[in-house]
């Protein structure tokens, strides 16, 4: 059925699966893959075919034993063509977010109130001006960004939404790496499970 969806025409049952109209470079990329599995290898590919209409496969191939010898391979196709649009959605998703947010001048950051994980966005680093490989996202690490004068209040400002679970925002001075002094805007929210427990911040 994939092949027919692919090239127009079907298997027949014996048939040659060399025999569809394939490009020379897509036979003799089979053949090899047949090889590997007439050799004694079982592995999984993906392939990617664009004519006559674009396509993504994902081919397991398992090689057919009698006693010691490999008498022959079973192969399973799975289209995979709509798993992979959503995945190009999504980098192309990530691409534009991350535009927004540098045109913008705003990062986002999210805790992971379960596993204790926190994550910042490529933007959250670069407004404070630190780099990934230098600054483990924390609480911690985020308060030390702080200017000394605000951060009494900064402290007992994530104090209070931790005991109270409240949505809210706050403005508040933060040192740069450059040494300056700027201004920033924060909100903060929530995320609740079906019992009401608090699973993420953000």
């Amino acid at each position: 059925e994939m092949s027919k969806v692919s090239f127009g025409n079907t298997i027949p049952k014996g048939g040659n699966v060399l025999s569809v109209s394939y490009s020379p470079e897509m036979k003799s990329h089979f053949k090899q893959l047949y090889e590997r599995a007439f050799a004694g290898e079982s592995f999984t590919e993906t392939d990617h075919f664009d004519y006559p209409v674009e396509m993504w496969t994902e081919i397991s191939y398992y090689p057919i034993r009698v006693g010691g010898e490999v008498i022959g391979t079973a192969c399973h196709s799975r289209d995979i063509t709509a798993r992979k649009a959503g995945e190009e959605n999504l980098k192309q998703s990530e691409a534009r977010l991350k535009e927004a947010q540098s045109i913008a001048h705003m990062g986002n950051w999210e805790i992971d109130m379960v596993h204790n994980i926190h994550t910042w966005s490529d933007e959250f680093y670069k407004i404070y001006g630190i780099t990934k490989d230098k600054v483990q996202p924390s609480t911690e690490a985020f308060l030390s960004f702080i200017h000394p004068e605000d951060i009494d209040r900064a402290q007992k400002e994530i104090k209070e939404a931790f005991a109270t679970l409240k949505s809210s925002f706050s403005n508040f001075r933060f040192m740069g790496k450059d040494g300056f002094v700027r201004y920033a805007h924060i909100e903060w929210r929530f995320e609740f499970d079906e019992g009401g427990t608090p699973i993420r911040l953000y």
